[in-house]
């Protein structure tokens, strides 16, 4: 599994299938295995960046390398031109999936990493700052091919712990 993308299904099946852990259940309507892994926990992301020699990107990373701008509420700062090269709902123009793309479908950014925008949210270590010590929140980022581009949220808080949508998934930073 390359670093620049999203891990994929088959990624984590296979690291499942080596721990002897089930496979979290993937949606009926995209479970390819070149598309993005998701409905993993915080946890098995983790424990995934950790055995391929990585690790979970931080907010600022993720931040940085998706070219966001720091301010978190608005439009997001892309052009017209850009927007319509990821997938998020409601664009047109090379967004030609309904659901998840298979992982590298769209052009790589200025940094050589692919679908930082769209696709499925992305788990970071990053600590959310709602967490409180009785209940730890982890930030995702990115979107998800869900989310409008007109309000484009670029960060969310969700329990490590939890399964909670069909839209998370992550990649692995060095």
């Amino acid at each position: 599994q390359r670093m620049t993308q999203e891990v994929t299904v088959a990624a984590f099946s296979a690291f499942a299938t080596s721990r002897g852990q089930r496979m979290p259940t993937q949606p009926t309507w995209y479970s390819a295995p070149d598309h993005p892994v998701v409905n993993v926990t915080w946890d098995e992301a983790q424990a995934f960046c950790t055995a391929a020699g990585a690790r979970l990107p931080t907010e600022e990373e993720f931040q940085q390398a998706s070219a966001l701008e720091s301010t978190r509420d608005g439009p997001p700062p892309w052009g017209d031109q850009e927007t319509r090269e990821v997938n998020l709902l409601g664009l047109r123009g090379d967004d030609r999936f309904e659901y998840s793309a298979p992982v590298g479908s769209f052009e790589r950014n200025r940094y050589g990493l692919y679908d930082m925008i769209g696709n499925v949210w992305e788990w970071t270590s990053s600590l959310h700052n709602r967490s409180t010590p009785s209940y730890e929140l982890r930030v995702v980022a990115g979107g998800s091919w869900d989310t409008p581009a007109r309000s484009f949220p670029r960060r969310a808080p969700l329990s490590r712990h939890g399964r909670h949508n069909l839209y998370v998934g992550f990649r692995c930073a060095r």
